[in-house]
């Protein structure tokens, strides 16, 4: 039973942090980086109309899908060394999918057919601001982790 209420915190803090810091770095990124919220580029695009609200419901169901995964891979590594590894690693994965899913989005209003890692290699991705927020978005969502489970990692089951 602690094993599934384990996933259940991990599938909170993935809902916390996740969607918050894929929607800073989308607001900073193409809200203002590329100016579709500054009015420099034109608001609507092919899945609808840009607002802050749809970029945040965007990155929140994300986030939902994201929060699926960490808890699954909780309830695999529950309770042995790896899992906090294991969680920092799929954080780090799913960050950079959610990255690219977000940058899929608005490839279309660059007259590009980008593949996979293109998209947001090519948009989104800075070679500061990428990671300073994958690191504290991580930190932060380990740090919730840990904080939420009342357990002692180095026991044995």
């Amino acid at each position: 039973m602690k094993r599934f209420k384990a996933a259940g915190w991990v599938f909170l803090c993935a809902l916390i942090t996740l969607p918050v810091i894929g929607f800073v770095h989308e607001l900073i990124t193409f809200g203002y980086g590329w100016g579709f919220l500054t009015g420099e580029r034109d608001r609507y695009l092919l899945n609808g109309y840009l607002t802050i609200p749809s970029m945040i419901a965007f990155q929140l169901f994300g986030g939902v899908l994201d929060g699926i995964v960490l808890a699954l891979v909780t309830l695999v590594f529950y309770r042995t060394p790896l899992c906090h590894w294991m969680l920092g690693i799929g954080f780090v994965c799913l960050y950079g999918l959610g990255g690219n899913s977000t940058a899929t989005n608005y490839q279309i209003e660059f007259g590009a057919t980008w593949r996979f890692p293109e998209a947001f290699m090519e948009l989104m991705f800075h070679p500061v601001l990428t990671p300073a927020l994958c690191l504290a978005g991580g930190g932060a969502f380990l740090w919730l982790t840990r904080r939420v489970w009342q357990i002692d990692w180095r026991a044995k089951p």
